[in-house]
């Protein structure tokens, strides 16, 4: 039988395969989950000091597609999408930063 968290994941999957491949319905799903906001967020509190703030929201759309790019790894049984989001962007902020300074 296949738990109610398992068939969370299989969802949550789904929806970024689907915003990964541009689908509409999908990608209002995601900015009306507050998905987008949780990135927007998370990116400018790690980057707010380093880059204006047009740039920071550059950068953050950047991160999205990346999020969506990830629909294979990113759902997890251990921690919700939210959470795992949060966790990327900030990885992917931080990396950011790191390229820019090379």
């Amino acid at each position: 039988m296949i738990s109610w968290r398992a068939r969370k994941v299989d969802s949550d999957k789904l929806l970024l395969k689907k915003c990964s491949e541009g689908d509409p319905a999908a990608l209002d799903k995601f900015a009306g989950s507050s998905y987008v906001n949780e990135v927007l967020q998370t990116v400018r509190i790690e980057l707010q000091n380093d880059y204006d703030s047009v740039t920071v929201d550059r950068i953050a759309t950047i991160c999205v597609v990346h999020i969506y790019s990830l629909w294979q790894d990113l759902p997890s049984l251990l921690s919700s999408l939210r959470r795992r989001i949060r966790k990327a962007a900030m990885a992917f902020a931080v990396e950011w930063r790191r390229r820019d300074l090379e």
